[in-house]
Formats: C-alpha cells, sequence, structure tokens
C-alpha cells in the first residue's frame, strides 16, 4: 500500500531504465529517481586522496526524498548515477534535510559526476 501511495504521488518507478541523468535511489519502497534539475552538487575531501559529493536538493526535491526516506527506515539502499554507485548504506532515520553525502569516490569520478549533477556534462558513455 505504502509503496503504490508513493508511485502516484512521489515518482517511483518500478524498475525498468530511467533516464541516466537522474540520479537513482534503489531498495528501501521501491526505485527512487530524483531529477537533477534540482539538486547540486559540490567535490569534498575524504581520506586518503578520495572525494565526496555532497548532494543539495532543492525543496520539492526535499520532500520527496524525505517521504522515501521515511518509508524506507531500516532497509538497504544505494543510489546510483552514470552507472557508479555513490552510496550504499542502511537507512537509520529519515532524511528530511535534502542532503546527501555520497561514499569515498576517486578524484576524477567524483569531479565527473559533480559535474554531471551540476548540468556541466551528460554522464559518460
Amino acid at each position: 500500500m505504502r509503496a503504490a501511495i508513493l508511485a502516484l504521488g512521489f515518482g517511483l518507478t518500478a524498475g525498468g531504465a530511467f533516464a541516466q541523468q537522474d540520479l537513482r535511489f534503489n531498495g528501501g519502497v521501491g526505485d527512487f529517481d530524483l531529477s537533477l534539475s534540482g539538486v547540486q552538487a559540490t567535490v569534498m575531501h575524504a581520506d586518503d586522496g578520495m572525494l565526496r559529493l555532497a548532494i543539495a536538493m532543492d525543496s520539492e526535491n526535499r520532500l520527496r526524498f524525505a517521504t522515501f526516506t521515511a518509508l524506507s527506515v531500516g532497509e538497504d539502499i544505494t543510489a546510483t548515477l552514470c552507472g557508479h554507485q555513490i552510496v550504499q548504506a542502511r537507512l537509520q532515520a529519515q532524511i528530511g534535510s535534502g542532503y546527501v553525502m555520497s561514499s569515498p569516490l576517486d578524484a576524477d569520478l567524483a569531479q565527473e559526476l559533480a559535474d554531471v549533477i551540476n548540468g556541466l556534462r551528460g554522464c559518460a558513455d
């Protein structure tokens, strides 16, 4: 029932290919695609020369993501962009802030994905 509510009101998809330019969350109550049109990323330093993406959502995306995470507490989720997994975590609580931090990524990949999120380029082939 809760997955059906999300699918109607918050843009969940039931598998299948979606635009590469979306940030795809898998797990929890289902697949959740976050349009990059309301998302920005900043590259931040992590350990051992790796970088992380600090991802910030606009108010509409923040509300949709908060609903997804509220219904997925206690579940494992992953996030992918351009075919690269950038987050793998078990949700401990709802994320209502609209901010997500990626796992550590190679510096070149982190910059490439930040550029994709920020609309400076498309996904590499």
